[in-house]
């Protein structure tokens, strides 16, 4: 399906003034069509990796809607909070959401570990958000890389673990 959806990126990319003229679709669709076959590749690669490590957390009908929540929030955030932004597109917003709400419940397991790692991965989001350090990454996936995305998909996911818990809105197997 992902594959689809790279063929016809111009169709589904995020675009700004597309958006604006009324095609809301594209803040669902521009997180499932990629830059290049290796951006689609690696986030592949991490959302396989996040499934197989925080699957069991939560039942699919809560990382259904969560990636719905998650995939909305962040585009809106990025209409909303970043209007230099004209193009977009990758699902790293959402993997960044994801990461944060298997992190925030592993953490409240006391695994100390997952708690390093859920301050390491806030500091990388807020360095690379506004520090604007030049990575590599670009190189590796043929375009610029949207940090404003990956912060998005951060406050996304800390939103759902919040209300997921405060209102016991999904249910978890714990």
């Amino acid at each position: 399906m992902l594959s689809a959806f790279q063929m016809f990126q111009t169709l589904f990319q995020y675009d700004r003034q597309l958006i604006s003229q009324g095609e809301y679709w594209r803040l669902v669709t521009c997180h499932f069509t990629h830059v290049s076959w290796m951006h689609l590749l690696l986030n592949g690669l991490g959302l396989s990796f996040l499934v197989g490590l925080f699957a069991h957390l939560h039942s699919g009908v809560y990382w259904l809607l969560s990636a719905c929540f998650g995939v909305v929030f962040t585009s809106v955030c990025l209409f909303v909070f970043v209007p230099q932004l004209q193009v977009y597109v990758g699902l790293s917003g959402l993997l960044y959401a994801f990461l944060v709400v298997g992190l925030v419940e592993k953490s409240a397991k006391g695994r100390f570990t997952y708690r390093l790692a859920l301050v390491a991965v806030l500091i990388k989001v807020v360095v690379d958000t506004w520090v604007l350090l030049p990575g590599s990454t670009a190189l590796i996936v043929g375009g610029r890389v949207v940090a404003e995305a990956h912060f998005y998909g951060v406050l996304s996911g800390l939103c759902i673990t919040f209300f997921g818990k405060l209102f016991d809105i999904l249910p978890s197997p714990y």
